[in-house]
């Protein structure tokens, strides 16, 4: 049901969400930043507006946990090995990808690409 209490159909992206209930077209664009990842946690995110997914890359040669708290640590985050990604979408995770991003090392100098979609009123 829309804010208008009339029923609609499913939508599959935050672009249909937002031009549903408000009638607005709005833009989702991505915004790519690269990080240095060392053993001590290090916050990912470009802080830029409403993120409505993300996919994060480790492109580095060590592994790395992410997590959602300061205090993530190897053996309590999400592994990602090197090459390996992480996606987290509105759409499948719901409020999660809201919420501040961690990751840390097992070792100095490891690199993660990161990738977030920003909806903006552009």
């Amino acid at each position: 049901m829309n804010g208008n209490g009339d029923y609609v159909r499913n939508v599959t992206s935050p672009r249909e969400l937002v031009l549903s209930f408000y009638g607005l077209v709005v833009q989702n664009p991505p915004v790519e930043s690269d990080y240095t990842v060392t053993t001590a946690a290090v916050a990912l995110g470009s802080n830029r507006g409403q993120r409505t997914g993300y996919l994060v890359s480790n492109t580095g040669t060590n592994n790395v946990a992410i997590g959602w708290s300061r205090g993530v640590t190897l053996t309590t985050g999400i592994l990602l090995e090197t090459g390996g990604t992480l996606n987290v979408d509105w759409y499948l995770d719901q409020d999660l990808v809201m919420y501040p991003i961690w990751a840390i090392s097992n070792a100095g100098g490891t690199t993660l690409h990161m990738v977030e979609k920003i909806l903006t009123g552009e």
